[in-house]
């Protein structure tokens, strides 16, 4: 069964996305179109990789989606070896630190945090008990 999971959209992304938008908006105003149209482009990108993120749990496998621009990743769930909560400075986002592997890292920020956490314990604990059959 699949489980998708949203990408958080942050405080940062979002007064990112403002200032680009001023800034390009100022520059078109200003007739500097080489410089409105870098500060478009941004904005469209980081649009994209916001809205077109996602985190599905498909079978044993975690696929993190970061966007069209960005290649996918697949991880298997029993890989995983911890899931910490980060926070960046002053606290304004947090994100969820993953461990695999041979000292592999990889952040995801999904909407539900805590639900997400649950679906990962539910399909590790999910994979232990198949494998002691």
């Amino acid at each position: 069964m699949k489980r998708t999971f949203q990408r958080n959209f942050t405080i940062q992304a979002k007064l990112g996305l403002v200032v680009f938008l001023v800034m390009a908006g100022y520059f078109f105003w200003q007739k500097q179109i080489l410089l409105a149209l870098l500060m478009s482009l941004i904005v469209v990108a980081v649009t994209e990789k916001v809205l077109h993120s996602a985190y599905t749990f498909d079978g044993p496998d975690l696929i993190i989606n970061k966007g069209r621009f960005a290649k996918q990743r697949r991880i298997r769930v029993d890989e995983i070896t911890r899931c910490r909560r980060m926070r960046t400075t002053f606290g304004l986002v947090h994100y969820l630190l993953l461990e695999y592997g041979a000292g592999h890292l990889e952040t995801v920020e999904p909407a539900m945090e805590e639900e997400f956490i649950k679906e990962l314990n539910k399909r590790q604990n999910a994979d232990r008990n198949t494998a002691d059959r």
